[in-house]
């Protein structure tokens, strides 16, 4: 039995970030390489948003263990503008990478709870952390969470 090639492009590959598409299972990976402050987070998360409503992306995987923190104003501003965003496009899960202990885990579980204080009805966008890859596609590609 021949296996599914599956088919891949990578967007962006630089010393800051890598941007690849998974086409073959919806999946949109990011990479962050270096912290990225305030103007650089902002511009990566809009393009993040074309990505996903160009390929009409399912699951985001982004590993942000190279990002320290999140100032509050720029965690303000994900919550406000990015999250209703994504809550409004194809994307149904949102898994994020991130070092044990992070000061980037305070911003994810104010996300997370905000997001899980949504009445069941109007939930549309899951998310959840992870320090390591294979638990985070496990999850993004099981369809029964």
């Amino acid at each position: 039995m021949e296996s599914e090639q599956e088919k891949k492009v990578v967007l962006q590959d630089n010393e800051r970030y890598k941007i690849e598409v998974d086409i073959t299972n919806s999946i949109l990976y990011v990479k962050c390489r270096k912290h990225l402050e305030a103007d650089a987070l902002h511009a990566k998360y809009l393009s993040i948003l074309d990505i996903i409503n160009t390929y009409k992306l399912k699951y985001l995987l982004t590993d942000v263990r190279s990002i320290h923190h999140l100032n509050l104003k720029d965690a303000s501003w994900l919550i406000s503008n990015v999250i209703p965003a994504m809550k409004d496009s194809t994307l149904l899960k949102y898994a994020r990478l991130e070092d044990a202990g992070s000061m980037l885990h305070l911003n994810s579980m104010h996300l997370k709870c905000k997001l899980d204080t949504e009445t069941p009805e109007a939930r549309v966008l899951q998310f959840e952390t992870f320090v390591d890859e294979e638990s985070a596609l496990h999850w993004l590609l099981n369809e029964e969470e």
